[in-house]
């Protein structure tokens, strides 16, 4: 499930990819919840990270040693990378932090995941800034594409 405040959605999608970069590897991780209208709107809010931060010195070999990790950041931008941690896509990309991801037990295609966090949606009155994100969902893993000669790995 994927809460937002008070709000709860099923999850549709949820995976970690292995994007092979210059230099060697980035994980992405993305976690879809499912389509609900609330008052009138369609929220399908989308939790992302195109570089989740403290993964980059694993190797696609190594993802079995991802289990039973944890990671956490305060802020919503890092700055030493130039991009987000991570975001929060409702109605507009908006921030996540205040951020703890927990890595459980991995099956060889699945991870138990967990994330608690803080983000924004910036909706109505009730829902603008501070609201509370709680994911707990299986999350699937995966190597994602050709080499991205762009991007180096951070």
């Amino acid at each position: 499930m994927l809460h937002i405040a008070d709000l709860k959605f099923s999850v549709t999608e949820a995976s970690l990819a292995c994007v092979p970069c210059a230099g060697g590897v980035r994980w992405a991780l993305n976690i879809q919840g499912a389509p609900q209208s609330i008052d009138g709107e369609t929220w399908s809010p989308r939790a992302y990270s195109e570089r989740l931060v403290g993964l980059g010195h694993f190797a696609e070999s190594q993802v079995k040693n991802i289990s039973g990790l944890s990671l956490t950041w305060g802020d919503c931008y890092d700055a030493s990378r130039g991009m987000p941690y991570a975001s929060l896509y409702v109605f507009e990309h908006a921030d996540i932090y205040d951020s703890l991801i927990t890595f459980g037990a991995f099956d060889g295609a699945l991870f138990d995941f967990e994330w608690k966090a803080r983000c924004d949606v910036f909706w109505g009155e009730k829902y603008k800034q501070g609201l509370t994100l709680h994911i707990k969902t299986k999350v699937r893993w995966s190597r994602a594409g050709a080499p991205d000669s762009s991007q180096s790995p951070q």
